[in-house]
């Protein structure tokens, strides 16, 4: 019998023994990324799971809002942190957010759990949800990581793939870093050789990530 882990509570209860002995401290250096890149306003966490950065962000004097898809996820969370804020969210439905009210979305290994159209509805209401000159963030492995073996896996993205994607949406993407595969091992030799390739060429079939920032133009007149 086949597991169809694209079911958030049903990847939630494969997973959730990888989260539950986290705490929102976890997730400081997270919040610093966030922080570093943003510019202000309100923080969306899209698939909040247990609501740590959520929860993190308000002790911090954050405003922040969570949204997760899994009911398991969520009822924990609540339990967790029940001052978080935190809503149920389906991917492919409007996000529950008023227009143009977020300064920063963060996608953390996110977007290759929803399908394509998924995404491309998900990026339409990024770009309604995100105030002028806005920042998204996204954490996600290329589809060339051999590396990444998580079972919930239905979209992949090249690094130059992703990119195209998102300026397709008007976003311009500010920093791309290029994370490479450790094809050539964790020694000190594999690591330098690798560094001195990347140097010289970063093709899409040796990155690891896709992880992007990107900004939100200052006025949008629709897609």
């Amino acid at each position: 019998m086949s597991v169809d882990y694209s079911k958030p509570d049903v990847w939630w209860d494969e997973y959730r023994s990888h989260y539950e002995h986290r705490t929102w401290r976890d997730y400081r250096l997270l919040l610093a990324d966030v922080v570093t890149h943003g510019e202000g306003g309100t923080l969306l966490d899209l698939g909040c799971g247990l609501g740590f950065l959520v929860e993190c962000a308000r002790r911090w004097g954050i405003k922040s809002v969570g949204l997760e898809a899994s009911g398991k996820a969520l009822a924990a969370c609540r339990e967790r942190h029940p001052e978080a804020d935190v809503r149920e969210w389906q991917a492919g439905e409007p996000l529950p957010i008023e227009d143009g009210t977020i300064g920063l979305a963060l996608a953390n290994e996110f977007i290759d759990h929803i399908s394509p159209d998924q995404n491309q509805q998900l990026f339409q209401e990024l770009r309604r949800v995100l105030r002028p000159g806005g920042i998204l963030m996204v954490r996600s492995p290329s589809r060339f990581n051999r590396f990444d073996d998580d079972k919930g896996h239905i979209t992949f993205f090249s690094p130059k793939e992703f990119r195209r994607f998102v300026e397709e949406f008007g976003f311009h993407v500010v920093d791309q870093p290029f994370s490479p595969q450790p094809l050539l091992g964790q020694s000190f030799i594999g690591r330098a050789a690798l560094r001195a390739i990347v140097r010289v060429v970063q093709p899409d079939w040796l990155a690891a990530r896709i992880d992007l920032v990107a900004r939100m133009p200052l006025r949008t007149n629709g897609r």
